[in-house]
């Protein structure tokens, strides 16, 4: 499949999804496109977002979401990546009480895949080191949707840092909903 869209505008390659090995999902790529619009002013590169986590994961990463980045050298190009982002089946398996608790919570949990995206492609273009998950970076950029969204500020991941504060769980624990 190719998002001509995203070819025309220069942002991005074919995007080959039968490649992956997971569920495609339309609603996934529509949801995808208003977040990059909301909070990226539609500035990250179209990329698959696909039902499923990998087999083989690294256990300290979020099992809500993943955020694959791959790099290959080519002979024409010192450089391509890829970057496909898998969302666990559980978001959209288990019971979430309706159907709209279940799109806020695989909202939430795209949005901070996306914003590792954001920071992945800043530090390939060299605005900063790359770093792990939930540093100073990646911190920022939550902080910068989360204060335009009037939601509470988060702190970078460390030992010290309490599970409400803490980036790793960014956005649930900043947004004040009311289920009740």
């Amino acid at each position: 499949m190719t998002d001509l869209v995203a070819r025309e505008r220069g942002t991005a390659s074919v995007l080959a999804f039968d490649l992956v090995n997971h569920p495609f999902d339309p609603q996934l790529v529509e949801l995808f496109e208003n977040l990059n619009s909301r909070h990226f002013d539609g500035l990250l590169p179209i990329i698959p977002v696909c039902q499923g986590i990998p087999d083989r994961y690294d256990e300290n990463e979020d099992p809500n979401g993943l955020l694959r980045l791959m790099m290959y050298p080519t002979p024409d190009a010192p450089l391509q990546e890829s970057a496909p982002i898998f969302l666990a089946p559980e978001l959209f398996e288990a019971p979430w009480g309706s159907e709209e608790a279940r799109w806020e919570k695989v909202t939430d949990t795209l949005l901070h895949q996306m914003v590792h995206l954001a920071i992945q492609v800043d530090a390939l273009g060299g605005a900063h080191p790359f770093e792990e998950h939930h540093g100073e970076n990646f911190t920022e950029e939550c902080n910068r949707i989360a204060e335009g969204a009037g939601w509470g500020s988060v702190l970078a991941s460390a030992e010290d840092v309490a599970p409400n504060e803490d980036a790793a769980g960014w956005p649930d624990n900043a947004i004040e909903r009311g289920f009740g």
